[in-house]
C-alpha cells in the first residue's frame, strides 16, 4: 500500500474533506502539481490570489455548477507540502460529486484513504506520531482524548520524548565503543554515568508504556469481562447495563456459548462489556469452546467482573479453584 502511494506521488489527488452527506457547506481538496492549473481551468475567475479567499463560479463546459470560495496554498506552505486548493461549495451531494468528477476529468484522481496526511508525512510536514494524532483528534469524544491528541500534534510531546530516549541510547553506545576500541589506552570512562543513563532510559520507557495503556483506555474504552458460573445472572446484568435485550436469557444452563459485546458510557469513559460463557465442567464440545473463549477474553480485559448467585456466595472460593483447574485443563498442550 505504501509503495503504491510512493509511486503515485506525482499524481494530483482530490477528495471531499468534510463529512459525507447533505449540509450547508462542503469542502473539497485538491493537492499536487496540477492543482492550480485544474482550478484555473474550471473557475470563471482567472486572477486568483494565493493564501487569500477568492470567490468564483465553477463550471463544466457551459454549465454553471456552483458559486464557491477558493483558497490556494502554494508549496511548501500547505498541509501536504504541495500546491493545495480548498474549495468551499454548497453541501448538495449532486454538487459535491459534480465538482469531484470535473476535477478528475481535468487531470486529478480520487485520493486514497489518508493520502493527504500520508503526503504531508512524505513531505516532512509531520512525523508518523503526528499523523496518528490527527486521526485521534478527529476521533476524540472527550476533553482528555482531545488534549492527548493536541499535545502530540501541536507540541509533538511524544516524538520529543522518544527522541530524548534515542539520544541517550546513542550516548551509551558511543561510550561502549570507546571502551572497546581504546581498551588498552588510558582513557577514563565514567561507568557509573553509563549505568545511570541505562536506569534513566528504563524509567522513561516504562513511563511511556504506562501512558500508552492509560491513553488507550481513554481512546478505546475500558474492557470488562463478565464471568461466573452458569445461570448466575451474567446475561441479565449485561442487558440491564446496556438497556437492551442483547444477551439471551434462559433457565437452561450454558445458554451463552459465544462472547456477547455491549457498550455503555459512564460520564466520559467508554465501557466495553463482554458477556461470557458460564464456567463449569461439561461434556458439550460447543460449550467447551465457549468456556475456552471466556479464558481468552479474560487475558484481553482490564477488569474482570465476577457474578454469583447471592444464595451460593459461600461457593465463591471453591469456584475460584475450579476456574484454575479448568483453565489448566482447557489450555493443556497435547503430548507429542
Amino acid at each position: 500500500m505504501l509503495n503504491n502511494y510512493y509511486i503515485s506521488r506525482k499524481d494530483t489527488i482530490t477528495a471531499i474533506s468534510s463529512p459525507l452527506g447533505t449540509g450547508a457547506i462542503s469542502i473539497i481538496r485538491i493537492s499536487g502539481k496540477k492543482s492550480i492549473k485544474i482550478i484555473k481551468k474550471i473557475l470563471t475567475k482567472k486572477k486568483i490570489k494565493y493564501n487569500k479567499v477568492n470567490i468564483g463560479i465553477i463550471y463544466d463546459k457551459k454549465e454553471i455548477i456552483d458559486k464557491v470560495i477558493i483558497i490556494i496554498y502554494k508549496k511548501p506552505k500547505s498541509y501536504t507540502g504541495e500546491n493545495l486548493v480548498e474549495i468551499n461549495c454548497h453541501g448538495s451531494i449532486y454538487i459535491q460529486k459534480k465538482i469531484i468528477n470535473i476535477i478528475i476529468k481535468n487531470g486529478g484522481r480520487l485520493a486514497k484513504n489518508g493520502e493527504f496526511t500520508f503526503r504531508a508525512y512524505l513531505n516532512k510536514k509531520i512525523d508518523l506520531l503526528q499523523a496518528e494524532s490527527i486521526y485521534d483528534l478527529i476521533k476524540s469524544e472527550n476533553k482528555i482524548y482531545h488534549d492527548i491528541a493536541i499535545n502530540n500534534l501541536i507540541y509533538n510531546k511524544l516524538s520529543k520524548n522518544i527522541l530524548k530516549i534515542q539520544k541517550s541510547i546513542l550516548d551509551i553506545l558511543s561510550y561502549i565503543e570507546i571502551m572497546l576500541d581504546f581498551s588498552e589506552e588510558d582513557i577514563k570512562i565514567d561507568k557509573k554515568k553509563i549505568y545511570n543513563k541505562i536506569i534513566y532510559i528504563e524509567k522513561k520507557i516504562k513511563k511511556l508504556i504506562e501512558s500508552y495503556k492509560i491513553n488507550n483506555i481513554i481512546k478505546e474504552g475500558l474492557n470488562i469481562a463478565i464471568i461466573g458460573p452458569v445461570n448466575s445472572g451474567k446475561s441479565t446484568l449485561m442487558n440491564v447495563l446496556i438497556k437492551e435485550e442483547k444477551a439471551i436469557i434462559s433457565k437452561i444452563p450454558g445458554t451463552t456459548r459465544d462472547i456477547v459485546e455491549g457498550k455503555i458510557k459512564i460520564e466520559k469513559l467508554k465501557l466495553n462489556l463482554f458477556d461470557t460463557a458460564g464456567i463449569r465442567k461439561t461434556n458439550s464440545k460447543i460449550e467447551k469452546i465457549g468456556i475456552k473463549k471466556t479464558f481468552k477474553k479474560i487475558k484481553d480485559t482490564n477488569i474482570i467482573l465476577y457474578v454469583f448467585d447471592i444464595l451460593k456466595l459461600k461457593n465463591y472460593l471453591k469456584f475460584k479453584e475450579k476456574i484454575k483447574k479448568l483453565k489448566k485443563k482447557i489450555f493443556k498442550k497435547k503430548k507429542k
